[in-house]
């Protein structure tokens, strides 16, 4: 079953327009289909004859599925006549509160494999070449002090590596322990990678010369993908999806962001009056047990759907992943500030964090590569208050790490105010 979804995905990659047509209105028929088991769809199929109408026009009915209302009521939108002891359950990191729960059966979790696996084949992998997983997933017990932090798993060739445990302290036996594994693959968060290729760069510790790297899971940021494309010697290539299973994005050779129509459908709403944020609402085609339609999934982004690519690919271009929603900061005014992670370049700071504690007052936790001082201290607030003209009072602490949320994933913003009362 595994390989004739591979084939399939492989097969559509290289769909004209035309194709690729045909192809998401013959997924969303049978999406349509199974959405009439689904009581939290019921209202919009109940009052629209889905024969009389184009299923890719039809599918505009429904109403946009905001994540709070998921988490209020998740068995509103999943087929209750399944037995759920064939059902797998996955669930998200839950960065922002209680993690949602996806219900999907095994074929749905191997069509999704087979969308992941063909993306490392065309940067020139496959499955179970030896590749690093460094991730969320509890490897070994969090107590533990000492190496190794890491897991072999021979059935898939895979190094699993603990996210949890990387601190400046044991960043050269995570350093030793990749170098002498020799991946032809890296698969971990942004965040992850940077930290170590910027530990090895500055301690002049080499480390292999994978085929590419692979990102994901977090926004990845042009000044991250610089320095682990020169710690490492080899390209990064950035995956896009989540675990609702709604959405696969890839990067291609010549390095664009596509959007594969056949996993599921992409539009985007407007977050701001200027129309300069775009909040990814998505579709997805490959669970039917608890398919979402037209769910919000908390991204914003820029689209290009008419932009042509050297690859040769068809499908639409993400120009930008501008990263979560809810990574903003908000002032008193009204005011939003994104994309902060550009304010404290060039400082001897290891990596820092906002929160956004109150509308008038920010902390900034930081990493430093030297140590606490008072001119840093000062440097800090005057490039902060520089940037958010003086809004804001501001409170830095110097701390040795900053921890990761649940699932390894590091957050840059912590907004504490409730944006949504704010407008």
């Amino acid at each position: 079953m595994y390989k004739s979804f591979l084939v399939e995905v492989e097969k559509n990659s290289y769909l004209d327009r035309d194709g690729i047509e045909i192809v998401k209105k013959q997924n969303t028929l049978m999406l349509l289909a199974s959405a009439k088991y689904i009581p939290g769809y019921k209202a919009v199929l109940d009052v629209y004859d889905t024969s009389k109408r184009e299923p890719l026009e039809f599918i505009k009915n429904f109403p946009v599925l905001e994540k709070r209302m998921l988490k209020a009521n998740p068995k509103h939108y999943y087929n209750s006549d399944i037995n759920s002891k064939h059902l797998l359950k996955l669930k998200t990191t839950g960065s922002t509160g209680t993690p949602l729960e996806i219900l999907c059966t095994q074929e749905a979790r191997k069509k999704n494999y087979a969308f992941f696996d063909w993306f490392i084949r065309l940067h020139g992998a496959k499955p179970r070449d030896k590749s690093i997983t460094i991730a969320g997933r509890k490897i070994r017990p969090s107590n533990i002090t000492k190496p190794p932090y890491w897991l072999l798993d021979r059935f898939n060739n895979t190094l699993y590596m603990s996210a949890y445990h990387i601190t400046e302290l044991n960043l050269t036996e995570y350093c030793n322990a990749i170098r002498k594994f020799e991946p032809v693959y890296i698969d971990s968060y942004p965040s992850i990678l940077y930290e170590i290729s910027n530990f090895a760069i500055a301690h002049n510790i080499p480390l292999p010369t994978p085929g590419f790297i692979c990102t994901s899971s977090e926004t990845l940021h042009p000044y991250q993908r610089k320095v682990i494309e020169s710690a490492f010697k080899c390209p990064v290539r950035n995956q896009y999806g989540a675990a609702e299973m709604c959405v696969f994005g890839y990067e291609c050779q010549a390095g664009q962001m596509h959007i594969r129509e056949d996993y599921g459908l992409i539009e985007v709403v407007d977050v701001d009056k200027e129309g300069l944020r775009q909040e990814l609402v998505c579709t997805g085609f490959i669970n039917h047990t608890m398919p979402l339609i037209r769910y919000k999934i908390g991204d914003t982004a820029r689209l290009e759907f008419e932009q042509k690519c050297e690859c040769g690919s068809k499908y639409p271009v993400i120009r930008e992943i501008e990263g979560r929603v809810d990574d903003v900061v908000i002032s008193k005014s009204g005011r939003k500030y994104s994309r902060l992670s550009p304010i404290l370049k060039g400082l001897p700071i290891f990596e820092s964090q906002y929160i956004q504690e109150s509308l008038e007052a920010i902390t900034i936790k930081v990493v430093s590569t030297g140590g606490s001082s008072k001119q840093l201290e000062h440097e800090i607030v005057d490039r902060v208050k520089e940037y958010f003209a003086e809004e804001f009072i501001f409170k830095i602490e110097f701390v040795q790490e900053i921890p990761r949320e649940k699932g390894g994933k590091f957050r840059s913003v912590i907004n504490r105010c409730n944006l949504n009362e704010i407008g």
